[in-house]
């Protein structure tokens, strides 16, 4: 991969995450199709990897900001956590059960 195209993949990706914390969502089923497109032989695996990547990234600096701000209700956040995680790995797991 050439120092190009990592950084237009890094500035898209950073585009990408301001757009989705600005619209709360997390900004995977934009990179997700991005990568599709532009790795067609690339696996499963890697494209999520890439996608819970940039949602982790773009989320987690968000979180940080809101929750300086005092607009969190971190025992709310705790409980949605307790779900949401077990969940992903869940999912995560799947992702081998079907076809592309």
């Amino acid at each position: 991969m050439s120092p190009l195209e990592v950084s237009v993949l890094l500035t898209i990706g950073v585009l990408i995450g301001a757009y989705s914390v600005a619209i709360g969502a997390g900004g995977a089923f934009l990179v997700a199709p991005l990568l599709l497109v532009r790795y067609p032989d690339a696996e499963p695996e890697l494209i999520a990897t890439a996608s819970l990547a940039t949602v982790i990234l773009s989320s987690g600096l968000s979180s940080v900001v809101v929750t300086r701000e005092g607009r969190v209700d971190l025992r709310v956040g705790f409980a949605i956590s307790a779900v949401a995680v077990p969940a992903a790995l869940l999912a995560a797991a799947g992702t081998s059960l079907l076809p592309r």
